[in-house]
């Protein structure tokens, strides 16, 4: 997928869990990377202390790995996970 709006990833599952609004998504880094290429590192501005956090600017493109319907506070939430494939510069258009 490519996305057209940042997104927000964070090291801290229990934070994720409540702004998930119903999708929870988990990033994996490219294969091979030592660092998150493309993305803004936001942990001095996070609203939880200690928390790492990056944002990943549009357009950045994402290969679903998987996806399963969990329960978070007795409602399903879609638990999607991606491995990020890179910013591009433009959108990838069919």
């Amino acid at each position: 997928i490519t996305t057209i709006v940042p997104w927000s990833f964070s090291n801290d599952k229990a934070g994720a869990e409540v702004w998930q609004y119903g999708i929870l998504v988990t990033l994996i880094p490219p294969h091979g990377a030592t660092h998150w290429p493309g993305c803004a590192d936001i942990t001095t501005f996070s609203i939880n202390p200690g928390t790492f956090e990056i944002d990943m600017p549009p357009p950045c493109r994402y290969h679903v790995d998987s996806y399963e319907w969990i329960t978070i506070k007795e409602k399903p939430v879609c638990h999607i996970t991606m491995t990020l494939l890179g910013y591009c510069a433009e959108p990838m258009i069919d």
